[in-house]
């Protein structure tokens, strides 16, 4: 787990709340993961800019009308657009999120020749992960 990260059980979901994360890339990948987790409940997530406190994540229905509030600052729904700079600070953060180090590890554990294959030949992966849940 995420240190300072509190996960509590809602209705059968997760519930992500974390205060003081200093950068707003971390955050919004956290309301991404967040907002991903509770896919299947009502439960939606907001990131909030707490001035020099950081920026918090934690559910709309906290704090329901924080989204026409401006200290709001992500609505974001997927990594569309993202630039290569942001997956690399990513890849470089001593303090990763909890699913971004089982989503490295799990690419570590790949052979070498089988990602360079991916990667340069493009490989669409979201088909095979579709094709792979399928089997499941």
């Amino acid at each position: 787990m995420i240190e300072n990260e509190e996960y509590q059980k809602y209705k059968g979901k997760y519930k992500f709340i974390k205060s003081h994360i200093e950068e707003r890339s971390k955050a919004i990948d956290l309301l991404l993961w967040a907002n991903f987790m509770s896919r299947d409940s009502d439960e939606e997530y907001q990131v909030i800019d707490e001035s020099m406190k950081g920026y918090s994540v934690e559910s709309v229905k906290i704090d329901p009308a924080g989204w026409g509030n401006s200290k709001v600052k992500v609505r974001k729904k997927d990594y569309k657009g993202t630039r290569r700079k942001h997956f690399h600070q990513i890849m470089n953060d001593d303090d990763k999120l909890e699913h971004w180090k089982s989503l490295i590890d799990e690419f570590k554990k790949m052979d070498p020749e089988m990602l360079r294959f991916i990667v340069e030949k493009k490989v669409p992966l979201e088909l095979f992960a579709t094709q792979a849940l399928n089997e499941i």
